[in-house]
C-alpha cells in the first residue's frame, strides 16, 4: 500500500476530479487530499506519489500559482518521487510546467492533425488502452509531442497520438479515466459510462508508476544542460536545431492538414522560419502563423477538465 498525495486547489484542480482519484484510489493506497500549503518538501514527505488532477486553468494561471512550488515538486519526483497527471495535470508534466518531462511538449489533442473534436466540451472519444478499444471520457486533454524523451505508451487516441504515458516515475493521461457516473449527465453521454471499468486500468496504471524503480541516470541533453565545458558547445547546438527543425515540422503538418485549413503562404512561413533559426511566438509547438487562417476552435483556450 502506498502512500498518494491527490493536489486540491479548486478550480484549477477541482473538488470533482480530485474527489474522484481519491475514491478510486482508495481501495488499494493511503490517499490524503493536499492544498498548496502541502506543496513544500515537508509537506510531501513520506508520499509515494503526487497526483494532479483535472481542473480549469491555464498557462498564466499555472504559473501565478506555482511559482514559488514549482521546484518542491520537481525536487519531489528527483528524489523518487512518483508523479501521475490528468488531464490539466498532465499538461503540467511537460516542458513548460513543472518540467517533468523536461523535452516533452504536451499538446492540446484538438488541435492536432486527424483529431477527431476540434472544440472544448466534455465528451467521450475512442482510445486504444493497452491494444484494446474503448471510449473514454475527454475534456480538453493533451496528447504528448517528443524528439528526446523516450516514454512508454500506455494508451493512444484514435489519430494514433499518445493519449496516456510513463516515463521513469511519471505518469500523463489525456483523458480521464477516474470519471463516475454522474458526470455522463447528459442523453449522449449516459450509454457511454464504463461501470467502473476505466477506474480498474486507473489502478493498473498508478501501479505500473509506484512498481518502477528511480532512474537515477540523467539522460543525455540533462548532462549537457549541467554541463559548462567548451567543447559541450556543439552538442548544445545540435540538440537545439533538432528540436527546433521537429518543431517546424509539426508546424508544417498542423498547416497542411486538411483540418487545419492551412494554406501554401503559411507553408512557405513556416519553412523560411526554420530554416533561417528565426521562429517567433506564433510558430512554436505547431501553431498556427496567420490567425486569419487558423481553424476556429470554440472554447479551446483554457486546460480544462469538468468542474463543479
Amino acid at each position: 500500500m502506498a502512500k498518494i498525495a491527490v493536489f486540491q486547489h479548486h478550480p484549477l484542480c477541482s473538488r470533482q476530479c480530485a474527489s474522484a482519484v481519491e475514491s478510486v484510489l482508495a481501495a488499494d493506497h493511503d490517499v490524503s487530499l493536499i492544498g498548496l500549503t502541502n506543496l513544500t518538501p515537508a509537506g510531501l514527505e513520506g508520499f509515494d506519489l503526487l497526483v494532479m488532477p483535472g481542473g480549469d486553468g491555464d498557462a498564466e494561471r499555472f504559473h501565478s500559482l506555482f511559482a514559488l512550488r514549482r521546484d518542491f515538486v520537481r525536487s519531489f519526483v528527483q528524489q523518487g518521487g512518483a508523479y501521475l497527471g490528468i488531464c490539466m495535470g498532465a499538461y503540467w508534466g511537460g516542458r513548460d510546467y513543472f518540467g517533468l518531462l523536461p523535452h516533452t511538449d504536451c499538446v492540446q489533442y484538438i488541435t492536432r492533425p486527424r483529431a477527431e473534436i476540434r472544440r472544448s466540451f466534455k465528451t467521450t472519444l475512442r482510445i486504444e488502452w493497452d491494444g484494446a478499444s474503448d471510449s473514454m471520457f475527454f475534456y480538453d486533454g493533451c496528447t504528448f509531442l517528443s524528439d528526446i524523451d523516450s516514454f512508454d505508451v500506455v494508451a493512444r487516441y484514435s489519430n494514433g497520438d499518445p493519449m496516456a504515458i510513463i516515463s521513469n516515475r511519471v505518469g500523463l493521461i489525456g483523458c480521464h479515466p477516474e470519471s463516475t457516473e454522474d458526470w455522463y449527465d447528459t442523453a449522449l453521454l449516459m450509454p457511454q459510462w464504463h461501470h467502473g471499468r476505466h477506474h480498474d486500468l486507473l489502478r493498473q496504471f498508478v501501479g505500473r508508476i509506484l512498481n518502477r524503480p528511480h532512474d537515477m541516470k540523467p539522460s543525455l541533453i540533462e548532462r549537457l544542460d549541467r554541463a559548462n565545458a567548451p567543447e559541450d558547445n556543439l552538442l548544445h547546438e545540435a540538440a537545439e536545431e533538432i528540436r527546433m527543425l521537429r518543431s517546424t515540422l509539426e508546424a508544417i503538418r498542423s498547416a497542411t492538414d486538411p483540418f487545419a485549413h492551412g494554406t501554401l503562404r503559411q507553408v512557405n512561413h513556416l519553412a523560411r522560419a526554420g530554416l533561417s533559426g528565426h521562429q517567433d511566438e506564433k510558430t512554436k509547438d505547431g501553431a498556427q502563423t496567420d490567425q486569419k487562417d487558423a481553424p476556429v476552435i470554440a472554447e479551446a483556450t483554457s486546460i480544462t477538465g469538468p468542474t463543479k
